[in-house]
Formats: C-alpha cells, structure tokens, sequence
C-alpha cells in the first residue's frame, strides 16, 4: 500500500475508534471536525502550493484535500455529528482503498 495512503487511512480509523470508543458525542465530532479536520486542510492547502507541476504525489493530496473538505462539509451541515462523521470517514476511507488499488494498477 502507498505509504501516504496507508497514513490517511490510519489517521482516518483513529478518528472513527476516538468516535466509537472513547468519546463518542456530538462534541467530539464537532471538536474533531473545527480542529483537527480544518487543521489538516489547511496544511494540506499549504503543502499543495510548494508543487510546480502535476505529480502522482500531487494528486494524490488533491485527493484527499477533497476527501477532508468533504467529511468537514457534510459535519458541519449536519445535525447528528458523530454519525456523520464516522459515515463520512468510512466513505474516505473506501475512497482511499480505490485510489490504492488504482495506483497499484497503474504501477504494473
């Protein structure tokens, strides 16, 4: 697995076992989603700009900056956070999954 994917991935799953285990309220969500999700767009946003061209590295984070702008959309319209959220993790998730094989495809 692309080591960068295997990240996103990881980092995604936390977030659903911190949902599902530890706290698992609208607040976390909430929490979650204005600090950590807009946090890592942001930088995302940042590091994106440093390319000059088109790489598969650079697509690869355009990937998943639309990934991250979507779980914090759909939260923050929703009235069931928590839920939302671990729904809209599992989707990037999924999504992440494809983008790997994809590659994996690719590579051969």
């Amino acid at each position: 697995m692309n080591k960068y994917i295997n990240l996103m991935i990881n980092k995604f799953e936390s977030y659903i076992y911190m949902l599902d285990s530890i706290d698992p309220t609208n607040d976390t969500a909430k929490f979650l989603n204005d600090k950590v999700i807009y946090k890592e767009i942001n930088n995302v946003c940042h590091y994106l700009k440093s390319f000059n061209s088109r790489t598969e590295k650079f697509i690869l984070y355009s990937d998943y900056l639309e990934l991250l702008c979507t779980v914090y959309d759909d939260v923050q319209s929703s009235h069931t956070q928590r839920n939302t959220m671990i729904v809209a993790l599992n989707n990037a998730i999924h999504r992440l999954n494809k983008i790997n094989k994809e590659l994996a495809y690719e590579s051969h």
